[in-house]
């Protein structure tokens, strides 16, 4: 039985937060927790050390990568949407956002950041600048440090022209990013990012790992930055967009 196969038929897929849940017949194994230990693959029957990519059943990088990628040329299919204009040049949408050409040109976009994993199916448009970011929407998955490439990468975007920030559905991944970067660059508190993007985006809401790590990035810049010193008061009074 080929991989394929075998995650058609005992493993089923939620789309947007990229975990697998096992299902039927299946009795899912006890799992280890020892980065150490060693595991034997549930699809391919291989012994790998550390910890499984999935956090349900044992399953190696090969094995998971083989079997998203199955299920995603299964049940996703990308139609296009429209993103959102957010503030500045930024717009802020799903993946279907960037399958279509003639949009971005009539939006004057120049580049693109995904904030997801497993986009090897977006397709690339000549004088568009790309990012990837492999960031999964597991709680448990440190989004943080890909800020120090995706914030540079928004900010260096020609004032004449705009960025498209998207993850799967415009949610949770590139919310999240968005939110780090408003509180970063306008002074704002997460609760008042999050509210700004929502009255533009009703749809964001970061994960709790995620809101968990931007509560916490903001006490850093609160302990570092003095928005009053830039016209910017504590509550975001002031805040350009």
């Amino acid at each position: 039985m080929t991989v394929e196969s075998v995650c058609l038929q005992s493993v089923c897929l939620s789309v947007d937060s990229r975990w697998f849940h096992s299902f039927g017949n299946y009795e899912t194994p006890t799992m280890a927790t020892d980065p150490n230990a060693s595991l034997e693959c549930t699809l391919c029957g291989s012994t790998f050390a550390g910890l499984s990519r999935n956090n349900e059943i044992p399953m190696c990088t090969s094995c998971y990568d083989s079997a998203f990628q199955a299920e995603m040329d299964t049940v996703r299919v990308m139609k296009f949407e429209e993103a959102d204009f957010v503030c500045d040049n930024i717009y802020l949408g799903p993946e279907g956002s960037t399958i279509s050409e003639d949009w971005l040109k009539d939006k004057n976009i120049t580049r693109i950041l995904s904030v997801a994993a497993h986009m090897n199916r977006m397709p690339h448009f000549d004088g568009i600048e790309y990012l990837q970011l492999d960031v999964d929407d597991d709680p448990k998955f440190p989004i943080r440090p890909h800020w120090d490439l995706a914030f540079p990468f928004i900010s260096k975007t020609p004032t004449n022209t705009n960025i498209l920030l998207h993850c799967v559905s415009g949610i949770s991944r590139s919310g999240a990013t968005l939110s780090g970067y408003l509180m970063k660059t306008k002074g704002m508190r997460y609760a008042e990012a999050l509210e700004f993007i929502r009255a533009r985006r009703a749809i964001v809401s970061p994960n709790s790992g995620f809101k968990q790590e931007l509560l916490e990035y903001e006490q850093e810049l609160l302990s570092t930055l003095h928005t009053t010193s830039s016209g910017k008061s504590e509550d975001g009074a002031g805040v350009d967009c």
